[in-house]
């Protein structure tokens, strides 16, 4: 093309965008243009070709430029009418927002209008929209709870358009884009499944039908809501060593941000998406959890990470060595948000109990706020976020006992912090809602919120006081229906995929152990039963095989870690039984203990993970003729209103490198769980704390380990973190049933039962001697009244003067001997 097609081209440019800006801009702020006579100016003489072609460069870069400046203008305007609206409706229905407003309504309307031009209202006026909207908070219950996956929710993102509209996406890469005025999704794009887990994604502004995504199955990808092929942005060459768990996106910088496992930030150009054009820089020491923009400075951008810092950049000029600002914390930290009004606040929650508020250019930090939201590994990780319209907190809570100021029974609720002062003004929370709440989102106009609760999605509104509007509704279903987008029943690949068996999951977000090696058809979401057998049950079948092969006796255990029970005080009639099971079914029993409880005469047991059936064999025996055995082996289901298991657990939560080790994953040392958290599920699940009955000390040797397959496991006791230690518990759980007690009593066990006669060793700490009252708690009161014990116990009046035994949480590494 010559140089004067391209000045051709460049001028009728110029015109375009003379004409977009006059319709666009009408009574904007005045931006410096060239005028006519400057544009028409011309040369008597021809100018030199690389005269035009310097010029023309530079002019494209001006309407780059330009074009640049009127979206962070729109960004801008949009969340200044959005407040503007919301004052208007909200202030006609909350009187004490009245009285926080100016006496004068010339002093709110003139505070609106310096908001909508751009000037930031006055401390009272900002007040005075907090009040508002503290007020509808405390009328929002929920609105709708649906359940369109089969596996927990990762990751959730509103529409930037269609304010009803948000998607939300699986731990099985499944994203459902769902309808709020409808009450049902619009379109459903299926995942890989296991392996295949969304950790963000974001919706593109060049077409709001697609949304970017990150993966721990090692993509950057572009999902289709219309049925199209979707594309990868780019693939890590090794998805066990790097996978992606941070995205965000600039059309200011015309760039993709994504942020990986091992602290690594890629940079993709948005017009170059299918190329494989990117930058890759070392920002973290480890995990990068959370990336995102400046709303406020779009040259800015934050990073969160597992290293327990949070980090601030220049995107103009990354040095990794050198960030604009970096924030230490004392815990991992999950995310990082700017707050959406001004853009001078930046909001973190760290894995544990500290929310930090940061402000202004140099990111002072304003507050911590004490908060439970600890991290659990079969949950997603609890991120407080922003409200659109005010510098309002919004977490999630996790009660945890063991937190300061806890109160019995408080509820998990979403929590609302105001940042200006630090303190708890309002809580989100409905009877219907039970399970903890991980993210919680709303969407820009703050009239609906959506959270994301294990597999569910509970969208919440203040129903009685914004009520779905029928004009808005049809207006919003013409435009998202029309045009032969595909959408609603069933188009684009639409439809709820068909839950299977989940009895093979692997719930555990950053192991990759649970991924499948091959992935071809993985992107169009092709889940063939061969591909399901290789993600879901990986894990599952090294164990099999480790147990059903490379075991064939206990002799053929490489450690003894799983034949504790030999050191047990087995009791004479279990050894009697004992004595009745087929030498093929011990040999090949590979149990960490004896869980065999007393008083089981009629009782209806479930053996979990009954292996070969020896202890099945025993307890038919024990429970006689009118109970009843079932015993199930590889299955994570557990029920009944009492458990009483032996297992093994390690005195710290073993790391992934030792979980991703087959032979220790079969040896038990790899999948062992930390003793705390089975008291963190237990209070998940609804059960009194757990009551440890026997205690059985596991010796992991430098012998024993020299034993293990080199060609697995080339490890050495001075390998394993260090105070990570193993031991063998037998534990007794109870539900509640029935009304608990409110009031501590004194019980006598009156030594009826079989095998029992002169006292019952209930549990470590716990031990009755017949005809001797002992003064219970409440909760003992109500463990031993409504269980199967309760028919040898008599209950009484408090004797004067003795002890009470409580419930105590106790470290089984502090009672080995």
């Amino acid at each position: 093309m010559s140089s004067r097609q391209t000045r051709a081209r460049v001028n009728a440019s110029k015109e375009n965008m003379e004409t977009e800006d006059k319709e666009e801009e009408e009574g904007d702020v005045d931006v410096s243009e060239p005028t006519e006579e400057d544009e028409d100016e011309d040369d008597a003489s021809e100018p030199s070709e690389d005269d035009e072609e310097a010029e023309d460069s530079d002019f494209m870069k001006e309407i780059v430029m330009k074009k640049r400046y009127k979206l962070m203008r729109k960004a801008q305007e949009t969340r200044k009418l959005n407040l503007k609206k919301y004052l208007k409706r909200i202030s006609k229905i909350s009187m004490e927002s009245q009285k926080a407003l100016a006496p004068k309504p010339k002093d709110l309307i003139h505070s609106l209008d310096l908001l909508n031009r751009g000037q930031y209202p006055s401390d009272r006026i900002r007040v005075a929209a907090e009040v508002c909207i503290l007020s509808d908070l405390k009328e929002f219950s929920m609105y709708k709870l649906a359940s369109p996956f089969d596996r927990r929710v990762t990751a959730i993102a509103w529409h930037p358009d269609h304010k009803a509209t948000f998607a939300a996406a699986s731990k099985n890469g499944d994203i459902v884009l769902w309808n709020i005025e409808k009450g049902e999704h619009d379109d459903f794009i299926h995942g890989m499944g296991p392996g295949g887990s969304i950790q963000a994604m974001k919706f593109s502004d060049r077409n709001t039908k697609q949304i970017y995504t990150a993966s721990i199955d090692g993509t950057v990808s572009v999902k289709d809501f219309e049925g199209h092929a979707n594309s990868t942005i780019h693939e890590t060459p090794n998805f066990m060593v790097h996978w992606f768990t941070a995205l965000d996106k600039s059309q200011l910088h015309n760039v993709l941000l994504a942020g990986d496992n091992q602290g690594f930030l890629y940079q993709f150009p948005l017009d170059l998406l299918t190329s494989n054009d990117h930058g890759k820089i070392k920002l973290h020491s480890s995990k990068i959890t959370h990336v995102e923009l400046s709303p406020r400075t779009p040259w800015e951008f934050v990073t969160a990470s597992v290293d327990a810092t949070v980090k601030v950049w220049d995107i103009r000029k990354m040095d990794p060595k050198i960030p604009l600002h970096t924030l230490q914390h004392d815990k991992p930290v999950n995310s990082a948000y700017f707050s959406h009004q001004r853009g001078d606040r930046l909001l973190t929650t760290d894995q544990h109990s500290q929310i930090r508020i940061y402000k202004g250019n140099s990111y002072v930090q304003e507050r911590i706020i004490l908060h439970p939201h600890r991290q659990f590994q079969h949950l997603t990780p609890i991120k407080a976020s922003w409200h659109p319209l005010a510098d309002l907190v919004i977490v999630g809570r996790y009660p945890d006992p063991n937190f300061p100021g806890f109160i019995q029974g408080e509820r998990r609720s979403v929590d609302v912090f105001r940042a200006e002062t630090g303190e708890r003004s309002a809580a989100v929370v409905d009877p219907g809602v039970s399970g903890i709440l991980s993210l919680n989102y709303f969407n820009s106009n703050g009239e609906a919120l959506v959270s994301g609760m294990g597999q569910h999605l509970v969208i919440w509104k203040n129903v009685g006081k914004h009520e779905v509007v029928k004009e808005k509704l049809a207006k919003f279903r013409s435009r998202m229906g029309g045009g032969g987008s595909g959408r609603g029943g069933g188009g684009g690949g639409g439809g709820r995929r068909k839950r299977g068996k989940k009895g093979d999951e692997e719930d555990e977000d950053d192991d990759p152990v649970s991924k499948k090696k091959g992935k071809s058809g993985a992107k169009k979401g092709k889940r063939t039963p061969a591909k399901r057998s290789m993600e879901g049950n990986q894990r599952h079948e090294y164990v099999k095989e480790y147990y059903g092969k490379d075991i064939q006796c206990q002799s053929d255990m490489k450690l003894s870690v799983c034949t504790a029970d030999k050191a047990s005080k087995v009791p004479p009639h279990v050894k009697k039984c004992l004595g009745n099971v087929h030498d093929d079914i011990l040999a090949t029993y590979y149990g960490c203990g004896t869980p065999f409880p007393e008083g089981l005469e009629g009782s209806k047991i479930l053996d979990l993970g009954c292996g070969s059936g020896r202890d099945s064999f025993v307890l038919s025996q024990l429970v006689g003729e009118q109970g009843m055995i079932v015993g199930v082996d590889m299955t994570p289901e557990q029920s009944g209103g009492e458990l009483f298991f032996s297992d093994m657990y390690a005195s710290l939560r073993v790391p992934e490198e030792l979980k991703r080790d087959k032979v220790l994953w079969g040896e038990g040392l790899g999948g062992a769980l930390w003793w705390e958290d089975l008291h963190t599920i237990c209070q998940e699940l609804g059960f009194w704390p757990p009551l440890i009955k026997e205690v059985l000390p596991i010796h992991v040797s430098e012998e024993a380990l020299q034993r293990l397959n080199p060609l697995h496991c080339r490890r050495t006791v001075k390998d394993l973190p260090e105070g990570l230690r193993y031991v063998s518990v037998t534990y007794r759980m109870f539900k509640p049933e029935g009304k608990r007690a409110s009031t501590t009593m004194a019980a006598v066990y009156d030594g009826n039962l079989p095998h029992s006669p002169d006292a019952l060793h209930f549990a470590h700490d716990l031990f009755f001697k017949t005809g001797v009252a002992k003064n219970l708690s409440s909760d003992l009161v109500s463990i031993l009244g409504s269980s199967r014990f309760g028919r040898y116990f008599t209950f009484g009046p408090v004797v004067e003067g003795e002890p009470v035994q409580e419930i105590v949480k106790i470290d089984p590494f502090g009672l080995q001997k």
